[in-house]
């Protein structure tokens, strides 16, 4: 099977996010916005992509089939960035809104809200266990969250 990752253009106000083929090197088209793009991130078992979006929005979408899967609406603010925890179960975004939304990662169901920051959330990473998350936020912190607490009494 050949391997892809994700470019992002930003070369134009309708953003496209391409697939590449890393033997042979071609291109493919697999999503595209009428907003802008902030981030594209693929699930540890390359079967689904996250993409965030000036709009508030995020989108969850197969890999695969190139087509969504699910919108994932909330936020009150632009989105920054989006990623799946280590085992795909989970999806955190990060917004202008001083927020970190919690999603599952296979239907898009909203789990949770993290709240504490002062300012703009820009990112969030999981740690590679996924027992924690790191985020980094525009008024001048970095929040360390326990995952095994935000979701259930156990970790996922």
């Amino acid at each position: 099977t050949d391997r892809f990752h994700l470019i992002a253009s930003s070369l134009s106000t309708v953003q496209d996010v391409y697939k590449r083929q890393i033997r042979s090197g071609r291109y493919g088209q697999i999503f595209q916005s009428k907003f802008e793009l902030n981030s594209a991130m693929f699930s540890p078992d390359g079967g689904r992509v996250v993409t965030t979006h000036i709009d508030h929005n995020a989108l969850l979408w197969n890999a695969k089939t190139e087509r969504s899967m699910a919108l994932l609406s909330g936020h009150t603010a632009e989105v920054n960035w989006g990623t799946f925890s280590p085992n795909g179960q989970r999806i955190a975004t990060a917004s202008n809104d001083k927020t970190v939304r919690l999603w599952e990662g296979l239907s898009g169901r909203p789990v949770g809200t993290l709240t504490g920051h002062q300012g703009a959330v820009f990112q969030v990473a999981y740690s590679p266990e996924g027992t924690r998350m790191c985020t980094a936020s525009a008024d001048r912190t970095a929040r360390l969250w326990n995952t095994c607490l935000l979701y259930t009494s156990r970790c996922v």
